[in-house]
């Protein structure tokens, strides 16, 4: 668990922090500190916010026909004295007290909400009562949009309580083949979304969607938030001068959060050639698994478990809770890629052999980060564990395989 980590690991993270970070103006050794200072001021934050809400804002959907509930109450309750038929957009432990938070559906806007991990949240969050707007240059209707139109961006922005910002040339090997469309993509992308909330007389909070990419190849496991940002590629540079443009919001009045996440797996829909997909869909069809490194040691979360951390950081950041250091939703388990293919023809009961190739020149050999923080001030923890979500998968490979024959076959 993250609260029992060994001396060496923390010795390894006071290693990893930069000298000019304010993690050093902590006091080593004090447990679960963020949490705790999250508590110290929830009170008074989430009162101000609930006294100053106007129930007809647009920002929140329509007016329940039985009983008005305000968008945010913080209450200090033990479970039981808790109403069954309160109906409540989440509740969560802080500070040894519980945070009901009882609401009207705040709309939220997710861009590259047609992709792995946007697909998913955006279930996550409408199973969870939010109201969602997809925006993505896949969308169809209203749910199509395109980060580099501003003016569009403006007129969306300013009917939302939140933005979950996804959008992105996501894979290493395109934005090393095409720099310039990554670097709009990520970074001017980024700024128009920025430039929409600190404009929007709301001043939506924003969640931005960074990498393990920005660490490079890190010196010291696992990797702490605090570690050195030293990309060494086009796609992981963008995300660090996407996290400075987030820091730079904050100074213009927006409530910002910066995620990072690491190898995300757990769709068919996604990128064949990203790591898992290839592997099992390889292992499926009895074809060759093409293993470019198989020795780099990756991290790998499944996309549930993000969307539910990230559906957790939106709940606070709505219900007035600040998030001034990046958070990693890992598992925090190392996985050899070698050992990953073997797993994956073993679990599929594959006769696939594996073809072994050199590692990308590009790529990140080897990475494994920390879940501690996200466990000290949002209780997660991965839940799916990666032989469950490998099988899984191999099973939605094999039903979309059989799918597709039967079609071919009328």
């Amino acid at each position: 668990m993250a609260s029992n980590l060994s001396k060496t690991a923390r010795d390894n993270r006071a290693n990893q922090l930069n000298p000019t970070h304010p993690a050093h103006h902590t006091a080593r050794g004090t447990p679960s500190a963020d949490a705790q200072n999250l508590a110290e001021h929830s009170k008074a934050v989430l009162d101000n916010r609930a006294n100053q809400l106007n129930p007809n804002h647009h920002l929140y959907g329509e007016r329940d026909a039985v009983s008005f509930m305000p968008d945010v109450l913080a209450v200090s309750v033990s479970e039981a004295s808790l109403k069954p038929e309160t109906r409540h957009l989440g509740a969560f432990e802080i500070g040894g007290h519980r945070v009901v938070r009882e609401h009207m559906r705040p709309r939220v806007l997710v861009t590259g909400s047609c992709g792995l991990v946007g697909a998913a949240l955006e279930a996550e969050l409408t199973r969870k009562g939010w109201d969602v707007r997809g925006f993505d240059i896949k969308g169809v209707g209203t749910n199509y949009g395109d980060i580099l139109d501003g003016s569009s961006l403006r007129s969306i922005v300013g009917q939302v309580s939140g933005i979950i910002h996804l959008a992105a040339v996501s894979r290493v090997a395109e934005a090393e083949r095409d720099p310039d469309l990554c670097w709009r993509t990520n970074v001017d992308g980024l700024r128009n979304i920025v430039a929409a909330a600190a404009a929007a007389p709301s001043r939506p909070w924003l969640v931005f969607s960074s990498s393990r990419e920005v660490y490079g190849e890190a010196g010291i496991f696992p990797v702490y938030e605090e570690a050195p940002l030293r990309p060494i590629n086009t796609y992981g540079r963008s995300k660090v001068e996407g996290e400075h443009l987030v820091a730079g919001c904050r100074a213009r009045g927006v409530s910002a959060a910066i995620i990072r996440l690491a190898n995300v797996y757990g769709s068919i829909d996604d990128y064949p050639d990203r790591v898992i997909p290839a592997f099992v869909k390889a292992a499926v069809l009895g074809a060759p698994i093409r293993l470019e490194g198989p020795s780099n040691t990756l991290d790998f979360t499944h996309v549930a478990d993000v969307a539910r951390g990230i559906a957790e950081l939106a709940l606070r950041l709505t219900s007035g809770f600040e998030f001034p250091q990046p958070v990693q939703f890992v598992t925090g388990e190392p996985v050899v890629l070698g050992d990953l293919a073997r797993k994956v023809r073993a679990l599929a009961s594959s006769c696939s052999i594996v073809d072994f190739l050199p590692p990308r020149r590009y790529g990140v050999t080897r990475f494994y980060g920390t879940r501690e923080r996200a466990a000290s001030l949002l209780g997660w923890e991965p839940e799916v564990s990666l032989d469950d979500g490998l099988r899984k998968l191999i099973a939605e490979f094999r039903s979309a395989l059989v799918i597709r024959q039967e079609q071919e076959s009328v």
